[in-house]
């Protein structure tokens, strides 16, 4: 995160967040070397195998989405994927246009890094469906595991992730994972609207 309050938290095992189970879980990850957390997010990159990308996806003044946060994580991934030999997985979690993941994030991540796509990196769309409140509960019992990949290899990398909780993902194109966020965002937003 670029939030070093949230740094810090999360390195200590606090949640920054309100969320119920959450801030046991990170103690014990913490606790049991299986949580860090850093600011820099090329050496983030240089250490795993698979980055997360949750960043913030506020309106532009058009109307549209507004791709600044997601254009300078790329950017930066694309510092520590440059200093890579192993194939790394990147997978992006936002709420996003269909897409964006390949028209924003890839380009950057491809020409930045000077790596290819397909052959030193791959790339996903992940979804998330987690509610405010309950969103532990969510994640070890969702509702449904989609999962959106540029080639089998990375649809099989996040598939594993997944198998403790969902041991049959929907495996689908980046484009219709991120439709299906996207529609499933306006179903909720619909719904809301009506109550």
């Amino acid at each position: 995160d670029i939030d070093i309050e949230k740094v810090q938290d999360i390195a200590a095992g606090r949640s920054p967040i309100h969320e119920k189970d959450l801030g046991a879980l990170l103690e014990q990850g913490v606790e049991n070397g299986l949580v860090s957390a850093t600011d820099d997010l090329a050496f983030a990159v240089r250490d795993t195998d698979v980055t997360f990308v949750s960043v913030g996806t506020p309106t532009a003044p058009d109307g549209g989405c507004d791709y600044r946060f997601i254009e300078a994580a790329a950017r930066s991934m694309a510092v520590g994927l440059a200093q890579k030999t192993d194939f790394h997985v990147f997978v992006m979690r936002c709420s996003i246009p269909p897409g964006t993941t390949m028209k924003v994030m890839t380009p950057i991540l491809e020409t930045m890094s000077g790596k290819r796509l397909g052959e030193d990196f791959g790339v996903a769309f992940n979804p998330e469906f987690l509610r405010e409140g309950v969103a532990v509960e969510d994640f070890y019992a969702p509702p449904k595991t989609v999962i959106g990949a540029t080639c089998d290899r990375t649809g099989n990398i996040v598939s594993r992730i997944f198998d403790p909780v969902d041991e049959a993902p929907s495996v689908t194109s980046i484009e219709t994972a991120e439709m299906v966020n996207y529609v499933d965002n306006v179903w909720h937003a619909t719904k809301g609207c009506f109550a």
